[in-house]
């Protein structure tokens, strides 16, 4: 009896350790793909500026024109839609001196991050599910207002 107790805490201790090993991992791993996240949206805005750099404005910038001059990273694009890490859509325009940049369907937690986290000089506006926020970049405390849904809309407009 006492060797079936035995086993059982061994069992019992060796199933704890590998709850912890996943929930540590499933950790790891969203963050690992919000960092890929974030070095996606400075690529794009970084092939915007590279993409635009000998033409007066942004005029006739839209989500078609940089997909054919391959601003976006090819894992983003699929067809003529381009996509995030959450399968929400990423749309980018232009008009005169500012460009724009959208991601839909951004989990609440990740809003949060990509907010607080993503820094660029040339940024002047944020929004979140269309409202402007008051701080560029925002600080994780009005992101955390902001970022209020299970599935946000977030726009960053750059010059």
């Amino acid at each position: 009896m006492s060797e079936i107790i035995g086993t059982l805490i061994k069992m019992g201790i060796a199933l704890f350790l590998v709850a912890i090993v996943v929930v540590l991992g499933a950790k790891g791993f969203k963050s690992s793909e919000l960092a890929a996240e974030q070095q996606r949206l400075a690529t794009i805005v970084s092939n915007v500026k590279i993409l635009y750099a000998n033409s007066p404005n942004y005029n006739g910038l839209n989500t078609s024109v940089a997909i054919k001059a391959g601003v976006f990273p090819k894992d983003m694009v699929s067809g003529t839609s381009v996509y995030n890490k959450w399968k929400g859509a990423v749309k980018v325009s232009g008009s005169g001196n500012t460009f724009t940049i959208s991601y839909a369907g951004v989990p609440k937690d990740a809003c949060i991050n990509l907010l607080s986290n993503f820094k660029d000089g040339s940024l002047i506006n944020v929004k979140v599910n269309g409202k402007a926020l008051s701080t560029v970049p925002p600080t994780p405390a009005q992101a955390t207002v902001a970022c209020n849904k299970d599935s946000n809309t977030i726009e960053w407009s750059f010059h």
